[in-house]
């Protein structure tokens, strides 16, 4: 007589997830976890906060049944599954704002429609990142890491939305500083050039008022 086979963990399952069941799972995963992807959270600065989050996706994903080498690379799959994401929503807004009719083949997308708020961070830094490199080229900006944030977590700490915002307000008023100091230069250099072409038609005047008195005592 067999002796039964021994029931396997699901984390021991060489055959893992198909690549839907893994890629839904992942989303429904990270979806129950706003500090991976909710830029408006407080703790979504807080890079033990996230690799938290990011364990626990793990052992999730480890409990629904994926091997061990899908568990390992959640992080770059998630990675792969937002920006994919965030070119499809920019791409169908652009459509919808410029009068054509929006329309995504991407088989996730409505699943992660939870991402919008930060397609819409993303947007906004990438709008203040084309606005500010004519004036600071060569500089990394604060946008630039928030941008570039996908890629560097965990080794590096992620942008904050209340870093950003107050870099932001700093840089707005130091720009509107330079802009005030341009415009009263301008203003000052108009200023003296209307005096010296006032004071050089005032000078014949003054001449011949000298003349005329001179020759009045002369008579």
């Amino acid at each position: 007589m067999s002796s039964p086979q021994p029931l396997l963990h699901p984390a021991y399952n060489s055959t893992g997830l198909s690549e839907h069941d893994y890629i839904s799972k992942l989303i429904d995963a990270v979806a129950k976890r706003p500090v991976l992807y909710n830029v408006n959270l407080v703790d979504y600065k807080n890079k033990n906060k996230k690799g938290e989050g990011f364990k626990e996706v793990q052992n999730e994903m480890r409990e629904a049944g994926a091997n061990e080498t899908q568990v390992q690379a959640i992080y770059k799959k998630w990675i792969s599954i937002k920006r994919k994401f965030r070119v499809e929503y920019l791409r169908t807004k652009a459509d919808e704002e410029n009068g054509r009719c929006p329309s995504t083949t991407y088989p996730y997308y409505d699943s992660l429609k939870f991402l919008i708020p930060y397609c819409e961070f993303y947007k906004v830094c990438s709008q203040a990142q084309k606005r500010r490199a004519p004036f600071f080229e060569g500089e990394d900006s604060e946008e630039e890491r928030c941008i570039q944030e996908d890629d560097d977590f965990p080794t590096l700490t992620p942008q904050t939305t209340l870093d950003f915002l107050i870099s932001q307000q700093k840089r707005i008023k130091l720009e509107n500083q330079v802009n005030e100091l341009a415009a009263a230069a301008v203003a000052m250099a108009a200023a003296s050039s209307t005096n010296n072409i006032n004071n050089n038609n005032s000078l014949p005047t003054m001449a011949s008022t000298n003349i005329l008195e001179s020759e009045g005592s002369d008579e």
